[in-house]
């Protein structure tokens, strides 16, 4: 949305810092529309959003409408879509966002141009963690961000929320400890026992462990 409606001109790297990027930015941008398509899922929902199409933008050379997980529209909400994306009017973009791509129709598809997201590799998602608490002056134990950044399948946002909830936990410190209660990590000790119960055909022992790994 900020690259083709920059004020410095349809761009790759938007400035950040003009009255349109801030106000996109900031979620305030009136030209900028975010729906969620799971609780705007209905043919009436989407019949509204092509009454509004029709107006121009009031600041911004593109009305840019995003709709999220775009898969949990009704067929009749598709049906109803389609028309729109047929024939746009030549100020407005659609950003169709979707975790779910099979589930949507071919006809919507067949319509759109494809941005692929890879997950984010796990260096690149420490590297991020790291930068923040050095920034922020916070405390953190050795291998605790390597531990993080291999647990959220990529997710920098699911990676954000473990680093702020182990702030919060460890009052200003992130500690092993905490991190492997809060991700439900198995200590090593547990795995090196139940491998020995394995090693030496020990049923009994092995049980015990495991009735503990489950508590």
């Amino acid at each position: 949305a900020k690259s083709i409606n920059c004020e410095r001109g349809v761009t790759v790297s938007p400035c950040d810092n003009c009255n349109i990027c801030n106000e996109i930015t900031g979620g305030y941008s009136v030209d900028v529309i975010e729906i969620d398509g799971a609780s705007n899922r209905g043919i009436d929902e989407i019949r509204e959003l092509r009454e509004n199409v029709k107006f121009a933008s009031a600041k911004c050379r593109y009305k840019v409408y995003i709709i999220d997980e775009v898969h949990m529209l009704t067929e009749f909400a598709f049906n109803a879509l389609l028309k729109t994306l047929e024939e746009p009017p030549s100020f407005v973009v659609f950003v169709l966002a979707t975790t779910d791509p099979q589930k949507v129709p071919w006809t919507i598809v067949s319509r759109c141009q494809h941005f692929h997201f890879n997950r984010i590799e796990p260096m690149d998602i420490e590297n991020k963690l790291k930068s923040i608490v050095e920034n922020d002056n916070i405390k953190v134990q050795d291998g605790v961000l390597n531990i993080i950044s291999k647990s959220v399948d990529g997710s920098m946002r699911d990676a954000l929320t473990v680093l702020d909830q182990l702030i919060v936990k460890g009052h200003g410190e992130v500690k092993h400890e905490d991190v492997n209660i809060l991700l439900g990590i198995i200590k090593i000790d547990f795995l090196i026992e139940i491998t020995d119960s394995i090693i030496n055909k020990n049923v009994d022992d092995a049980f015990k462990i495991m009735d503990k790994i489950v508590s």
